[in-house]
This record gives C-alpha cells, structure tokens and sequence, in this order.
C-alpha cells in the first residue's frame, strides 16, 4: 500500500518541476516581450484568485518584471495592486524599505535616482532568477531529486538503528 502512495508522490512531485520550468519559460518570456514593447511602465498583474507570497518574494518579483525603476512607494503601490495585504499602507512601506535595504546590500538591486529620490530595479536580467535559486537551476536538485536524498537518508538512518 506505501508504494502507491510513494508512485503517486513522485507523479505529483515531477509534475510540479515541470510547471516550475513552464512558469519560469513563460515569465522569460513575458521579460522579453516587455523590452521589445514601447510600454515602459507595464506591470504584469497576476492572475485572478493570486495568493501573494512573502513580502521579500513578492518585491523582487515586482521589481524583476518592470522595465523601469521604481521608488518604494511606487513598490507598495504595485504591492496593493497585486493583492498583498497589510495594516496600514504606512506599514507597508516600512517594511518595502526594510526588504530593499537588505535586497541593496546582497547586491540585488540597482539604485537611479527618479525626481530626487531613489528608485529600484532588479540587476537580474530575467525576474525569476531568483527563483531559479530555489529550485530549477542545474545546480540545485529538483523536488524528485531531493524527496529521493532524503528517502535514502531515512532509510540509512533506520539501517543504522537496527544494527
């Protein structure tokens, strides 16, 4: 009964690296799109019944699909747009200058300077590379790869308590 369960884990887990790879294709794509259009401000909306991820995650997204710099109210702005809730947009923006102070010192982000005031966009060329961090890189393992490092683990783990 337990390898049915683990067949269908490892279904689920490769069809997961495969929307991962399309999600990332796409957002390329739509990267691409941007710069060869004359809309320099477009603001890829997401899609309807989006769940906004963390706050972090969800500013480098922002700030990986714009074309333009943006200033931290421009990014809480964007953030309302895309669903994100908070106490207070005061709050908000608070916090967006926490996330751009700590994405400024992991050299995340590139400064201009917008009608005297700071402005932000990722350095990345692409926006999901910081996604490809997590997961989709050749570097890194995919979901499958590490369910199976962590199932042999497990199983030498109990092989060495029966010895």
């Amino acid at each position: 009964m337990g390898d049915k369960y683990k067949d269908a884990l490892h279904e689920a887990q490769e069809e997961l690296d495969r929307i991962e790879q399309r999600r990332s294709v796409l957002l390329r794509l739509i990267q691409n799109l941007k710069e060869l259009s004359e809309d320099d401000a477009y603001e890829l909306m997401p899609p309807d019944g989006y769940v906004p991820q963390g706050l972090t995650e969800e500013i480098r997204t922002i700030l990986g699909l714009t074309t333009v710099h943006l200033t931290p109210p421009e990014i809480r702005d964007s953030l309302i747009n895309r669903g994100f809730k908070a106490s207070s947009p005061k709050n908000l923006l608070i916090g967006v200058h926490t996330v751009i102070s700590r994405l400024f010192d992991a050299r995340e982000l590139d400064v201009a300077d917008k009608d005297g005031k700071p402005a932000y966009r990722a350095l990345s060329r692409h926006p999901v590379d910081h996604i490809a961090r997590r997961g989709n890189s050749p570097n890194t393992q995919t979901a499958k790869e590490r369910f199976i490092s962590a199932q042999k683990a497990r199983e030498a783990r109990k092989e060495s308590r029966t010895e």
